[in-house]
This record gives structure tokens, sequence and C-alpha cells, in this order.
């Protein structure tokens, strides 16, 4: 791997962790908290699964359906953008995608810690 692939492969890696941990303590902060892997527990291994159990769970907690949605969408937007990094590192899509997709998963993150409503 050329430097500037790798420089680019890390910075596409640095993101996808850094929406995570908005992710991971958004959900300690639910009505009833979701607890997702971190520190020596955290890799994509454990991280797939939980953030896909953490979108299934959602549906059920005490917000307003605007919330469960827009936190919902966040969640399967960073899966979307995790799966695009392995297919990155196989060379199957782009730098570009995966960009996009970690930018709107943080953006749905931002929209939920902006301003959630009021339980419905």
């Amino acid at each position: 791997m050329s430097d500037e692939n790798e420089r680019i492969t890390r910075a596409l890696i640095r993101d996808l962790i850094g929406v995570y941990a908005v992710l991971r303590l958004t959900c300690l902060r639910l009505p009833i908290p979701i607890n997702l892997p971190d520190g020596a527990e955290f890799g994509m291994v454990t991280a797939l699964p939980a953030v896909t159990r953490a979108a299934r769970i959602l549906k059920d907690l005490p917000m307003s359906t605007h919330d469960k949605a827009t936190l919902w969408w966040a969640a399967e937007k960073w899966l979307a953008a995790a799966d695009a990094l392995g297919r990155y590192l196989q060379g199957e899509t782009t730098k570009t995608t995966v960009e996009r997709l970690t930018k709107e998963a943080a953006d749905g993150l931002m929209a939920y810690l902006d301003g959630p409503t009021t339980k419905e």
C-alpha cells in the first residue's frame, strides 16, 4: 500500500471510529441506555453486531417517533459506512462513498443531539 493510500485508509478508519464514539455515548444517554463496546472490547467484530442490535432496540424505547427514526437512521448509516470501508479495502468502492456515509451518520447523530423532542 502506498503512503497516500495508507494515509487515506487511516483517515477513513479514524472518522468511522469517531462517529462510533459519539454513537456509543449517545446510546448511553438514552431513556433506557444501550451499551456499545468500548476500549478493549471495541473492534469491528463486536461493534457491527452491537450497532445492529441497538438499531433494532431503538424502536421500543420511550422516545418520540422522530427521535427514534433520527437515531436509527444514524446507526444504519454508520453500519453502511462500516460496510463500505470493508469494500473500499477490497477495492470495490471509492473513498468518497465511505466519507459520504460516515458524514451522513455523523449528521444524523448531530440532528438527534441538537434537538431531541419530547416523549410521545
